[in-house]
């Protein structure tokens, strides 16, 4: 299998605290990326649930803070936040 290489900004003491708990473990930052990338493209998703605090935040996101769903199809399509017989509050 061939290896790439990759280079990533972490918090210094954010790494430090990772690779001793993962010492503990006996595991290396490189054992844990590795399991990680292979569960992300084994599922296609992350293993864990992303909080507000670590997701940035797309325009489905700021629709859904809006509106309280998910954008429909057509929202998706056109990210208009007023549909055709909708007044814009902000310009009467």
């Amino acid at each position: 299998m061939e290896r790439k290489t990759i280079t990533l900004r972490i918090d210094a003491r954010i790494l430090k605290d990772a690779e001793d708990r993962l010492a503990e473990q006996g595991l290396s930052v490189q054992d844990a990326i590795d399991a990680l990338l292979e569960r992300i493209a084994k599922e296609g998703t992350l293993p864990f649930p992303v909080t507000h605090a670590t997701q940035t935040t797309t325009e489905n996101d700021c629709l859904a803070t809006l509106y309280g769903e998910n954008p429909t199809e057509d929202a998706e399509a056109d990210p208009g936040f007023f549909e055709d017989d909708e007044e814009n509050p902000f310009l009467t």
